[in-house]
């Protein structure tokens, strides 16, 4: 898998780009954050974006914003393209992220994680991230990545 930083040209692969195949709320949240707002956000320039693909083919994206903070930048969406999952795909995106931001002096990354998304919760915690547990009742944790 190659990876490179995404634009307007790549709203079409975005907007094809299925990474859910349940209708539970939260992945139906990342699938629309991936095919409906992150192409135009990234048309506008409000966020930076990056792909992996496997021959010529968008198979996972990485997204990610800078914050009122000069030292943190916050994951906006991380997916994988459904049958291309559980393969290390989201791993390699996710470090692909950690090492643009250390690169621009960058010293954690924000994101928000569901409860039930083990994958994701599993990733994080394996690069470092520390999860605000303090409410069991919550849907939605806090994640924060060190960079350095």
């Amino acid at each position: 898998m190659y990876i490179r930083d995404l634009g307007d040209v790549d709203a079409p692969a975005l907007r094809a780009l299925a990474c859910v195949n349940s209708k539970r709320g939260w992945e139906m949240a990342t699938q629309e954050m991936v095919s409906v707002w992150l192409p135009d956000m990234l048309g506008e320039g409000r966020v930076a974006a990056a792909g992996g693909f496997e021959d010529d083919e968008l198979v996972a994206v990485v997204s990610w914003a800078s914050t009122d903070r000069d030292d943190t930048w916050v994951c906006l969406v991380l997916a994988v393209r459904l049958g291309r999952q559980r393969r290390g795909a989201g791993r390699l995106m996710k470090q692909y992220l950690i090492e643009q931001a250390r690169s621009h002096g960058i010293r954690a990354i924000r994101s928000v994680v569901h409860r039930d998304n083990k994958a994701v919760w599993a990733l994080n915690e394996r690069l470092g991230g520390r999860f605000a547990t303090d409410d069991p009742s919550k849907l939605w944790y806090q994640c924060v990545v060190p960079v350095d």
